[in-house]
């Protein structure tokens, strides 16, 4: 399985704010940490972005979530990566290379692709609401060097140099390896491992141990679960 490429760009900062402790995922939706996890099956549906040389992560993240099952909403749907980008730096000033995945949020309500979106910053609770069949989540994490090399099995570890703040998608859940499953943007041969029938399956993504997520979220880090209004229709780039 490939590394990462030899030009990585992190298109992700964190911009605390206590106003977030008021839309808590656990508050918005407790019900759902109640729940008995379904049967494990692991479904992920879409390309896997790949931009690795562009600091648009953030976007990739949102969309990639908004792809994803169960609660999938198609591409032609959606604003691209690049217009995306474009309207969160807008909205949030951006004068670096690193945008808040807040500001992408944002946009994302202003245009009625979401109706809203809430906060985690516990891995358990990560960890229950993929288990239970929700929608993805989007991780804003510190990156370290050996993050950017999966093993054979796909795994990553948050090992080694500081390389700057990233936001991937959250989309599932290893319960034997005690890993959450993660995709990035940096092409389908990054990453991925094979299947007991030698199928390369899961491009594009990787296995962050929860032990070692739980120190990204302690250090900076953040999820952000997107809601989506079911009567929602089609994007159209008039809404700027």
């Amino acid at each position: 399985m490939r590394a990462a490429p030899a030009a990585e760009v992190y298109g992700r900062r964190a911009i605390p704010n206590p106003g977030d402790l008021w839309y808590l995922l656990a508050d918005r939706t407790p019900e759902v940490f109640d729940l008995h996890p379904p049967p494990a099956r692991l479904i992920l549906r879409g390309e896997p972005y790949n931009r690795p040389d562009e600091p648009t992560d953030v976007a990739c993240a949102l969309l990639a979530a908004l792809h994803a099952s169960p609660q999938r909403i198609g591409p032609s749907r959606l604003p691209s990566v690049a217009w995306l980008d474009r309207a969160i730096r807008t909205l949030e000033g951006a004068v670096g290379p690193s945008v808040s995945i807040r500001s992408g949020c944002g946009v994302l309500k202003q245009l009625g692709v979401i109706t809203g979106y809430a906060w985690t910053y516990d891995a358990g609770e990560i960890v229950r609401w993929l288990q239970t069949g929700q929608s993805g989540l989007v991780l804003g994490i510190d990156w370290y060097a050996a993050m950017s090399r999966p093993d054979r099995t796909g795994m990553i570890r948050a090992w080694g140099k500081a390389m700057g703040g990233r936001a991937i998608h959250a989309w599932g859940y290893d319960a034997k390896a005690d890993a959450v499953l993660v995709q990035n943007n940096w092409g389908a041969d990054w990453g991925g491992w094979s299947t007991r029938t030698g199928r390369h399956d899961f491009r594009g993504c990787a296995r962050l141990p929860v032990e070692d997520l739980k120190r990204l979220l302690a250090d900076n880090g953040e999820a952000a679960a997107l809601f989506k209004d079911p009567g929602f229709t089609r994007f159209t780039e008039v809404a700027r």
